[in-house]
């Protein structure tokens, strides 16, 4: 009884891990393009201040 009541905690558990269903993976795709996009423009701006000024 014990032991099937853990094996079927451990199959809801599997089924609900962050990154196994496609809307996870879209999530996760979009947050990081956004992410580099930011430390991108981050690194370009100071780049852009001193080619204004010289």
């Amino acid at each position: 009884m014990i032991l099937n009541q853990v094996f079927h905690k451990n199959n809801r558990r599997t089924e609900k891990q962050t990154g196994t269903q496609p809307e996870d993976l879209g999530n996760i795709l979009r947050f990081s393009a956004f992410w580099v996009d930011k430390m991108v423009q981050r690194q370009n701006w100071g780049k852009s201040n001193i080619q204004e000024s010289n």
